[in-house]
């Protein structure tokens, strides 16, 4: 999942400092690491002023120093369409030591990966800005929170075999990235009668010409998730 779809799918968002940490081994590679914080900036929701995150790390993963500055995103997900139960998440980003995030990275919509804490911060701010604003993919579809938590604006493409988000992902299986279906990203085909229906197009050239072939025949595997104008 992209960093800006990560923010459009959190009920919470805040810049916290690290108290102390916790490592609990839960198999001899990999460990629960439960985070202490206490807020210094809320910036999307409310919660407490101090807590604990916990991330699943490997076990030579650099801890945070107490101190650092982390990006906190509370994140749900809804596993079955049919059900209205959400899934809660933790993906947190170490501004102050970039090298010491060891959990996941920060992906772009264009399958990079950003690595300057400033980058991250500002992607984050901007689309928390369209949020407040009630425009949160940039145009007039005002989705809710637990519109995309469930998947819907969005679009997924598989990510290119060289691309860095791949790599940084893991390259030997390929991966898909599930981004926002921003209005830059979308291309209108006029039906006939007059009529219009929206389908995704990604910004990367090569995933754009391969959802145009599937089009034409009618294959369309990657659609954007989005309910009927009513």
């Amino acid at each position: 999942m992209s960093l800006d779809m990560l923010a459009l799918c959190s009920e919470r968002i805040a810049l916290v400092s690290v108290t102390s940490y916790r490592d609990s081994a839960i198999s001899p590679y990999y460990s629960d690491r439960h985070v202490r914080f206490a807020v210094d900036r809320p910036l999307l929701g409310k919660g407490p002023a101090t807590g604990t995150f916990t991330l699943y790390v490997g076990k030579h993963d650099p801890p945070p120093l107490r101190g650092d500055t982390i990006l906190v995103l509370w994140w749900l997900s809804v596993p079955d369409p049919d059900s209205p139960e959400m899934t809660r998440h933790e993906d947190a980003f170490n501004l102050t030591h970039p090298e010491r995030a060891s959990w996941n990275p920060a992906l772009t919509n264009d399958f990079r990966v950003i690595h300057n804490p400033d980058s991250i911060f500002a992607i984050v701010s901007k689309r928390i800005g369209l949020i407040q604003s009630g425009h949160p993919l940039g145009d007039d579809r005002r989705y809710s929170l637990q519109d995309f938590a469930s998947g819907r604006g969005s679009i997924e493409a598989p990510m290119p075999g060289d691309s860095e988000a791949q790599l940084e992902t893991g390259g030997i299986s390929e991966n898909s990235l599930i981004c926002p279906a921003d209005a830059r990203t979308l291309t209108l085909q006029h039906q006939p009668g007059g009529g219009t229906d929206s389908v995704w197009v990604p910004v990367v050239r090569d995933a754009a010409h391969d959802a145009l072939q599937l089009i034409r025949a009618d294959t369309l595997q990657h659609t954007l998730k989005t309910p009927a104008p009513r």
